[in-house]
């Protein structure tokens, strides 16, 4: 029973050190997130994630053979969150469709990992074959499974 009281003891310590961390974050570390820039056809957008969200994400510890999300889930919540700025649609005898091109698990501080799930839109002409005008669009999932949303890049 005692081995058990220090184990919660332990995880308390650590869960509070985790929020004090983020929470005494100065505005420069708050915006020292890695950028992931996507453009559009009609715009481009600008995805930081917010050094904050990291730390309160749960960490990838070395003994887990799997992160806390999947490569599969990561994608289902990056495939909702495409559709949100992106259509498929064919112009005249082209068609022009997104592809998901990569899917990436990139690592943090702290075992603090985050996933990033590319698409590319690739004109395809029947004739011609690939045309182009290539955009990309780059979705950040967290391992807590929130998506960093875009905004606006000018």
């Amino acid at each position: 029973m005692r081995v058990w009281g220090k184990t919660i003891g332990f995880a308390l310590i650590a869960i509070s050190t985790v929020l004090s961390t983020a929470q005494d974050l100065t505005p420069e570390q708050e915006a020292s997130g890695p950028i992931y820039l996507s453009r559009l056809p009609d715009r481009e957008l600008a995805c930081q994630v917010p050094y904050r969200d990291l730390l309160r994400s749960p960490p990838w510890q070395a003994g887990q053979e799997n992160p806390p999300i999947s490569a599969r889930m990561a994608i289902d919540l990056a495939d909702k969150e495409k559709s949100r700025y992106l259509v498929d649609a064919e112009i005249g005898d082209t068609p022009r469709t997104w592809l998901m091109t990569e899917v990436s698990l990139v690592p943090g501080d702290d075992n603090r990992w985050h996933w990033v799930v590319g698409y590319r839109r690739h004109s395809h002409h029947p004739v011609f074959g690939m045309l182009g005008d290539e955009f990309k669009l780059s979705v950040v999932v967290l391992m807590d499974g929130r998506v960093v949303p875009q905004k606006e890049h000018k």
